[in-house]
C-alpha cells in the first residue's frame, strides 16, 4: 500500500511538503517526498512554484500527475492530458489545504471508475 500525505508549513514562505510512504503488511518500508517538479522533457509546465492541493490550480495538477505517475506504467492512458487534469480536479484540488492523505486503493478506485466511462 501507498499512502501519499502532504502538510503545510506553519512558517510563512515555507513550500508544501508532500511525502509517499509504502506500508507492506501494517509495516512501514520506505519513505520519500516526491521531486519538487517530475514532469519530462515533452510535457507540459503547469506551475513555477511546484506542489498545491485544495485548490483547482496548476500546482494540483503537477501534483496529481506526479502521484499516477508513481502509481502507473508511463505508456498507461491514465498518464494522458484529459485525465491527469481530470483527476486533479476532481481529487486533489478536494483535499484539505492543510493536511491530507490518499492511498494508492483511493487513486485507483478513482482511475477504475474514470477510465472505465
Amino acid at each position: 500500500m501507498v499512502i501519499f500525505r502532504g502538510e503545510r508549513g506553519s512558517v510563512r514562505g515555507v513550500r508544501p511538503r508532500v511525502i509517499a510512504t509504502i506500508i507492506v503488511n501494517q509495516v512501514k518500508e520506505r519513505q520519500w517526498t516526491l521531486p519538487f517538479m517530475h514532469r519530462g522533457r515533452a510535457e507540459p509546465y503547469y506551475s513555477r512554484l511546484g506542489f498545491d492541493w485544495g485548490a483547482d490550480n496548476g500546482g494540483a495538477i503537477e501534483l496529481g500527475r506526479a502521484f499516477l505517475r508513481q502509481l502507473y506504467d508511463p505508456a498507461s492512458p491514465v498518464l494522458a492530458d484529459p485525465y491527469y487534469r481530470r483527476f486533479a480536479t476532481e481529487v486533489i484540488a478536494k483535499l484539505p489545504r492543510d493536511r491530507f492523505e490518499l492511498t494508492d486503493g483511493e487513486i485507483t478506485d478513482w482511475v477504475r471508475k474514470t477510465v472505465d466511462e
